[in-house]
């Protein structure tokens, strides 16, 4: 799979929120993509679901958050599973930073194991 011939970089700001208790933030969702390589900035708020619990995604300064996505959970039957994930209202009196990497599935028209015991169908695209 040549995943590194189709990529998108994104820059998201996330000003601060004056009123936090009146949005959702981004909402609970995995991501359609193969991996999501990201770095963020020290304000946080990045979520992931642990155990049906929501954990911090405690920033560390030169590291990057590495998700895998959804293809990823269908190419490996399961093997590692898409990561739920939030982000919330931004309640630091500084504006947040993330920069996310996605990297799709590139190439074939439709994906899967070819064998048969997969737990998913082939999905096309």
């Amino acid at each position: 799979m040549r995943c590194t011939e189709s990529r998108i970089l994104l820059g998201q700001f996330y000003p601060y929120c004056p009123q936090p208790d009146l949005t959702a933030g981004i909402v609970p969702h995995t991501d359609h993509t193969l991996l999501t390589v990201m770095v963020q900035d020290q304000i946080g708020g990045l979520q992931v679901k642990r155990e049906n619990k929501w954990v911090n995604v405690v920033p560390v300064e030169g590291a990057v958050t590495v998700n895998v996505g959804d293809f990823f959970q269908i190419i490996s039957n399961d093997k590692y599973k898409s990561v739920e994930h939030r982000v919330l209202p931004n309640r630091s009196m500084e504006s947040r930073i993330s920069v996310p990497l996605l990297f799709h599935p590139a190439g074939a028209n439709s994906y899967g194991r070819r064998q048969n015991a997969n737990l998913f169908s082939r999905v096309e695209r």
